[in-house]
């Protein structure tokens, strides 16, 4: 899957100190990389309301930044039944969402 991000809502955030909104990307990568091991641990552990929480959380977030492809994969995860989702696509929810941060990032601070 191709990254997508919105870049003109990204760029709406960042107005004119680019080094704040770098800033807070930084935490948003911390703090998405922690959701993504919460949701890896609720899939172990069959805890089905974790996992639809942290979800949740990583999709708000993904779309507050405009992280398209990450929202998309959110949704489409939200979607299925939790009996469905298997480790290799959160796996893949990784790989995308670490290539959106770079991207995002890049967008930001060049």
């Amino acid at each position: 899957m191709d990254v997508e991000i919105d870049k003109l809502h990204l760029l709406a955030l960042v107005g004119d100190d680019k080094q704040a909104v770098a800033e807070i990307l930084d935490d948003f990568l911390g703090g998405g990389l922690s959701l993504l091991d919460e949701m890896e641990l609720a899939l172990s552990k069959a805890d089905i309301d974790s996992f639809e929480g942290t979800l949740h959380q990583l999709k708000g977030a993904s779309s507050m930044f405009g992280l398209k492809s990450v929202c998309q994969i959110c949704v489409g995860l939200e979607a299925e039944s939790f009996e469905g989702i298997e480790v290799s696509t959160l796996l893949e929810l990784r790989d995308i969402f670490g290539k959106s941060y770079k991207l995002a990032k890049l967008l930001v601070v060049g």
